[in-house]
């Protein structure tokens, strides 16, 4: 969503600051180049560190690069030109750490529930995936341009800005909050599975014990 906003504002703001033709690619140029050379660092580093992490820090950056788009005007930054084309460049590079890493989440996430059957497990992740991805670019123009209509450009910028930031600290609290309901239920059912073993190694013993006294 936060990734599909610009294109339905970012061309008329461009057009009030009477940006030049070469600047004027250069902005919807710089988004499709970035992700390119994040994509290969997310996926080198995918096997060393957790997905969740790579999510949370694309959030982070998604959140610096609309302040910078703006520029923030609630940070107190300048109307300039060239912090804006670092925000949009930013925002591109910040695309694969955001989408790269949800495949493996979902998949993640929803693998026990299908054990026997791994082509529907595959299916079902893909779905979820792509339909994500449809709804966010469907969301975010349109809220984009009404937030631009009612605020502004600037300040819906740093809507956008401190909304990403803020899906950083839910990222972040929630995914630690569903490890350890994880971690705790695995133990619940470990400890379960300990409790009926020794139940039944006990009841064997019994038996045996009985068996021996009537012989």
């Amino acid at each position: 969503m936060l990734l599909n906003f610009a294109p339905a504002i970012l061309s008329k703001r461009l057009a009030e600051l009477n940006v030049s033709s070469k600047l004027y690619g250069l902005f919807f140029a710089l988004p499709f180049i970035f992700p390119i050379v994040s994509a290969v660092i997310v996926v080198k580093i995918m096997d060393r560190i957790d997905s969740q992490l790579l999510l949370w820090i694309g959030k982070l950056l998604m959140g610096i690069a609309f302040i910078l788009i703006g520029p923030s005007s609630y940070w107190g930054f300048r109307e300039n030109i060239w912090i804006m084309l670092a925000g949009i460049s930013l925002l591109g590079f910040a695309a694969s750490f955001s989408i790269i890493p949800l495949m493996p989440i979902i998949m993640t996430e929803i693998k026990d529930k299908f054990k026997k059957n791994t082509s529907n497990y595959i299916d079902t992740a893909s779905s979820l995936y792509n339909s994500s991805f449809g709804i966010g670019s469907i969301i975010g123009p349109m809220l984009g341009a009404n937030l631009n209509s009612y605020y502004g450009f600037r300040v819906c910028a740093d809507i956008l800005g401190h909304f990403a930031i803020t899906l950083f600290f839910i990222i972040l609290v929630a995914g630690n909050f569903w490890k350890v309901f994880k971690y705790l239920k695995q133990k619940k059912q470990t400890i379960k599975n300990y409790d009926f073993t020794f139940g039944r190694v006990a009841n064997e013993s019994s038996m045996d014990d009985a068996l021996e006294i009537r012989e």
